[in-house]
């Protein structure tokens, strides 16, 4: 729908508002039975008075017609208990945000896997699945919100897709299964939450499946048996117990920092050391993600060698 910089401010107030959601729910409050009549392309029932075309103007292939919002509201405001609500921006603001509130309230139990989100609102489909399209500036900020997920939305229409499944249909599980599966999702939300700047997850699973002394300690862990006589093994077998492999994503955790292989320790610590901020420092950051042999080691040795570390320890 189109409006003319030039209207006049009496034609402005005989605009349609959407009702607020929250308006129509107070005053539907207390019904038991509700239905709905859904009038397909009703603006092209309503033909413009020709005076008025260049205010507010509708162009369809069979002329130019106005909003049936307001026609609407006044042919239903004598029939109790019918009301009428457009189904666009407030509905469809509603689905979104709901989307929104339910991943980012299950976020510890979706980050860092892949999930599929069920909808009967065919819009969110096109709009969450597409990178390309072009939604307004607050389902874009949404949409920001949920980058650090991965899923993908799925219409299905509501006579398929019932409500609140998981209360209406619950499942005996038993209390190990349940433990079992929350401890594998934290193990993942840990996983991607480690992850270095500039490196992928995948880059790290594919040298821990190079790395020969992962692949040991891998083994070790899984059959719960350590050869005391491997010295590759030992620093490994000291520290049994904090060390955890997530099979789903193909490295290895220490408590909740991940374990770099060979490959990319050189890589990770450059990182670390990105800004020049000193051993100490660089120690730190790393220290919160991640872990290898001998790695406040490597840090002296870098900083040692870094010439502009070294150029402002000499000037203090």
């Amino acid at each position: 729908m189109c409006r003319h910089e030039g209207s006049k401010p009496g034609n402005q107030k005989r605009d349609t508002q959407c009702q607020l959601y929250k308006i129509l729910k107070a005053e539907v409050n207390g019904a038991k039975f509700f239905s709905k009549i859904d009038l397909k392309q009703a603006y092209h029932q309503l033909e413009l008075h020709p005076d008025s075309r260049f205010i507010t103007t509708f162009s369809t292939h069979e002329g130019l017609f106005r909003d049936i919002q307001n026609v609407l509201q006044q042919n239903l405001s004598d029939i109790r208990g019918v009301k009428n609500l457009v189904d666009g921006i407030i509905i469809h603001d509603i689905e979104g945000l709901s989307l929104v509130w339910g991943i980012e309230h299950f976020r510890m139990f979706l980050i860092g896997s892949e999930f599929d989100v069920i909808t009967d609102h065919k819009a969110l489909e096109s709009i969450f699945n597409n990178p390309r399209s072009r939604p307004p500036a607050r389902i874009e900020r949404w949409m920001m919100r949920l980058q650090p997920f991965n899923f993908k939305v799925i219409y299905r229409k509501g006579s398929l897709n019932e409500a609140d499944y998981l209360s209406r249909h619950q499942a005996v599980i038993e209390r190990e299964q349940i433990t079992s599966a929350s401890a594998e999702e934290y193990v993942n939300y840990v996983t991607n939450c480690s992850v270095p700047k500039s490196m992928t997850l995948d880059e790290i699973k594919k040298e821990t499946h190079n790395d020969p002394v992962l692949q040991k300690v891998k083994k070790c862990l899984e059959e719960g048996k350590w050869d005391e006589n491997d010295l590759d093994l030992k620093p490994f077998r000291l520290c049994a117990d904090e060390l955890t492999y997530n099979a789903s994503a193909g490295i290895l955790l220490k408590n909740t920092r991940l374990v770099i292989p060979t490959a990319l320790q050189e890589r990770a610590t450059k990182l670390g050391h990105i800004g020049h901020q000193g051993i100490e420092k660089t120690k730190s950051l790393l220290r919160e993600n991640i872990w290898y042999l001998n790695m406040d080691k490597r840090v002296k040795e870098m900083v040692d060698k870094c010439i502009p570390c070294q150029s402002v320890a000499r000037s203090r």
